[in-house]
């Protein structure tokens, strides 16, 4: 009988101090549950990332370079020729394809450049330094996550590289059975997916609400990773996206992040976004729309064209 008593007071006693407690609890919900959500939504979004057939997973100690790639894909953008120089930053096979049609206007009076540099002033002004990334700060695994592997066979990958790039994408694994066979060619052919080369995966985590973006990359000699775009996406359409998705990010200068760091990752995703065919406007404008479509196509003057050749 004192055993139960005990045990029943010292229950009361435990209750009694939680509801006590909760007040203070509460309060400290309040102010860490916004910090809380962003991790517990980083996290979720990392559980599903994975290497398709044919790639082996494998620590390849090439991190830094794939946050590189970023990097440097992002900063190009904010350069004085952000279209060829955003191409630059794709794999060989895209980066041919794309400048094969380099049509782009004068740069002095490219809508694209002007909005850079209207950008590139609006940075200075709030942060008052230049735009230049330390990856190693602005690309951390809760923003942006990273599978690295080695390719073990090229065949099992056709119809699955490269990967989705969101949920709302429709374009997925574009390498063909021929550029398979061509990729067991010395150095991989000219799609750079031969046995043994190293690939990855990196989840960039959307910003203002957008959905993750899955990029996947292919690392060329000597040294670098590039991206890998599905071959459907038309250097116009890299243009028109990233026109949109950087007039888009200064359109929301009043409301850009007191820190610089998370602004970089705001620009960060702009720029891949615009090589995935993800278009920020209809993203927020519920459209949920993965490219843009032929209507919304504007040449590369910045005015509006009455038919753009879609390959």
């Amino acid at each position: 009988m004192r055993t139960t008593t005990t045990l029943l007071a010292a229950a009361c006693l435990s209750a009694g101090f939680v509801i006590a407690s909760l007040p203070a609890q509460a309060a400290d919900t309040a102010e860490t549950s916004g910090v809380q959500n962003k991790m517990s939504m980083a996290e979720n979004a990392h559980d599903n990332i994975a290497l398709p057939a044919g790639v082996q997973v494998k620590d390849l100690h090439e991190m830094d370079n794939v946050r590189s790639a970023f990097k440097n894909v992002t900063e190009d953008a904010f350069g004085k020729d952000p279209l060829n120089d955003v191409i630059s930053c794709t794999v060989d096979q895209d980066r041919e394809r794309l400048k094969a049609t380099n049509t782009a206007p004068d740069k002095n009076g490219d809508a694209l450049t002007s909005i850079v540099k209207k950008l590139d002033s609006a940075w200075n002004t709030k942060y008052h330094h230049s735009f230049s990334i330390d990856s190693s700060k602005v690309y951390i695994e809760t923003n942006l996550h990273i599978v690295t592997g080695e390719v073990t066979n090229p065949e099992q990958l056709v119809n699955h590289w490269p990967l989705k790039a969101t949920a709302n994408s429709t374009a997925q694994g574009d390498l063909t059975a021929q550029g398979a066979q061509d990729a067991n060619k010395l150095f991989g052919g000219e799609v750079n997916l031969d046995k043994g080369r190293n690939v990855a995966v990196a989840r960039l985590i959307g910003t203002q609400g957008m959905p993750a973006i899955d990029a996947s990359l292919i690392h060329e000699l000597p040294s670098a990773f590039r991206f890998d775009i599905p071959n459907t996406i038309t250097r116009q359409q890299v243009y028109n996206n990233l026109l949109a998705n950087l007039t888009h990010l200064y359109s929301k200068e009043a409301q850009w992040p007191a820190d610089p760091t998370d602004a970089y990752r705001d620009a960060t995703y702009a720029v891949v976004a615009s090589l995935y065919g993800v278009n920020m406007d209809h993203l927020a404008s519920g459209m949920n729309q993965a490219t843009t479509p032929p209507s919304q196509n504007m040449p590369m003057n910045g005015t509006p064209a009455k038919t753009v050749n879609e390959r």
